[in-house]
């Protein structure tokens, strides 16, 4: 099967030349690495000139990382398709081993691994598990309406046949509403190692809890409990999902959304524990009921409540 990777980048002169490198020392090399430049202003250009194949280089004005990755899909001829942002890294056996499980696993769409975080000094963490224990495989609506345990766009590598267009307006979080509307359709697997290095750096702002990256989550969420995929699911499990949302919101400080999600969860299953406490909780206010959920998480050493 062809292989392609795909890697939007802007002004990432300084690195991604590292990142382009840990592709072609890839003990299954991919066939085709195609490089989306969005505008640079900086040296980049100049350093993505002098690749050859298996690197193709795109360049267009400056329109976003959605948009370069929506044209990287466009250009793509691989079977299997991935991305890596231009300031990320594969380790070695990252491509082959994930190619073997989707040949192993023809009954899998896309497979998911863990992602190692560092900085240019030392491994800061590993984005794993919400809790300890193995991760979904399979069909994972369910589990990822929750919360995102999927990760960046470059812990996926799945089939061409999946393919579907980041939506710019989801951004910083596109890649959650890209995997929602993938698991509507698609199974995916799951290997439980770092197989991408996931860079911190002084110029980005990633990881924190910014107001437009809780914006779009918020959006995201509202958009899942419209989804046939969610109508479908049983009144337990849709409970579950909206005790989630609630949760969430609340700590995102809207306690009214958190409590109507709560109010829904009672509703849609009565029997379920879970939204008659939280909802309970809620009408506390927001201060009490946070501090509730923390020692909730503290006991169940987990970073989900709502099970």
């Amino acid at each position: 099967m062809r292989i392609s990777v795909i890697i939007p980048t802007y002004n990432r002169a300084r690195l991604v030349q590292e990142t382009i490198a840990s592709l072609l020392s890839q003990t299954r090399i991919p066939d085709e690495i195609i490089v989306v430049d969005d505008g640079s202003t900086d040296d980049t250009p100049a350093i993505l000139q002098q690749y050859s194949e298996p690197v193709r280089v795109f360049s267009q004005s400056n329109q976003g990382r959605s948009n370069a990755r929506n044209r990287g899909l466009q250009a793509a001829e691989g079977d299997l398709i991935t991305f890596l942002d231009s300031d990320d890294t594969l380790p070695p056996t990252s491509i082959e081993k994930r190619e073997a499980y989707l040949v192993s696993h023809p009954e899998m769409h896309a497979v998911y691994c863990d992602v190692a975080y560092q900085n240019d000094d030392q491994e800061l963490g590993r984005f794993s598990a919400i809790r300890p224990g193995p991760r979904p495989s399979g069909t994972i609506f369910a589990e990822l309406a929750r919360h995102n345990m999927v990760g960046p766009p470059a812990a996926v590598l799945f089939r061409a046949a999946c393919t579907h267009a980041f939506r710019p307006e989801h951004e910083p979080v596109e890649d959650y509403d890209l995997w929602l509307r993938m698991a509507t359709q698609c199974a995916f697997g799951y290997l439980g190692e770092p197989l991408v290095t996931y860079r911190v750096h002084a110029d980005m702002s990633t990881l924190s809890e910014s107001q437009a990256m809780q914006e779009a989550i918020m959006r995201i969420h509202n958009q899942t409990v419209q989804r046939p995929a969610f109508t479908a699911l049983s009144p337990k499990q849709k409970a579950r999902i909206l005790c989630s949302h609630g949760i969430l919101f609340a700590e995102y400080g809207h306690m009214e959304p958190a409590r109507h999600r709560f109010r829904t969860a009672i509703e849609t299953a009565p029997f379920y524990p879970g939204g008659s406490l939280l909802f309970t909780a809620g009408l506390l206010g927001r201060s009490l009921f946070l501090r509730m959920i923390r020692a909730r998480r503290s006991l169940r050493g987990d970073v989900s409540w709502a099970s």
